[in-house]
C-alpha cells in the first residue's frame, strides 16, 4: 500500500505508515504480555506478528520464526491436518508472493497491486496461523489448569 500512495499527499503517506505499524506494536506487545510465562510460545507468536504486520513485505522474515517453531510444536495440541492446512495455506500465499515480486523485480512488470493482492492473501494466511497456534496453546493451558484440580 506504501507504494501504491506514491504521488499522494506527503501528510497522507505518513498517516498511512503510521496506521501501518499501529497492528504491528499491539500485537507484539500485547502478545508478549499474554505469553509471556511461555517464552519459546511467546517468541514464536510475536516474531510471527512482527513479521507478518511489518510494513515492509519480504520473503526471508518467515527464517526469523522458523527456527522456532521445533521447540514449540511438540507442546501444542495440534493435528496433523491442521499442520498441513496451516503449511498449505501458508506456502500457497508465500508463493503467490513470490510470483509477484519476481514479477516486478526480475521482469520489470508494473505489478504493484498484484503483489498488494498477493500481501493482503499473505497476511491472511500469517493471522489465520497465528489464531491457530493461540488456540492450540490456549487449549494446552486449559487442559494444564484441569489436570491439577
Amino acid at each position: 500500500m506504501m507504494y501504491l500512495s506514491y504521488g499522494k499527499p506527503e501528510l497522507f503517506r505518513k498517516l498511512l505508515g503510521f496506521c501501518a505499524f499501529l497492528p504491528q506494536v499491539i500485537c507484539v506487545v500485547g502478545f508478549t504480555f499474554k505469553y509471556s510465562r511461555d517464552l519459546p510460545f511467546c517468541w514464536l507468536i510475536t516474531t510471527i506478528a512482527f513479521v507478518a504486520f511489518n510494513k515492509v513485505c519480504t520473503s526471508q522474515y518467515f527464517i526469523w520464526y522458523l527456527s522456532f517453531i521445533p521447540v514449540v510444536l511438540p507442546s501444542l495440541h495440534l493435528t496433523f491436518l491442521d499442520c498441513v492446512r496451516m503449511a498449505s495455506f501458508w506456502g500457497v500465499s508465500q508463493g503467490l508472493w513470490l510470483a509477484a515480486a519476481y514479477s516486478l523485480e526480475f521482469r520489470g512488470y508494473n505489478a504493484f497491486m498484484y503483489i498488494w493482492t498477493v500481501s493482503l492473501l499473505l497476511l491472511g494466511a500469517n493471522v489465520y496461523i497465528i489464531n491457530q497456534l493461540r488456540a492450540a496453546h490456549s487449549f494446552k493451558h486449559a487442559n494444564m489448569r484441569h489436570a491439577k484440580e
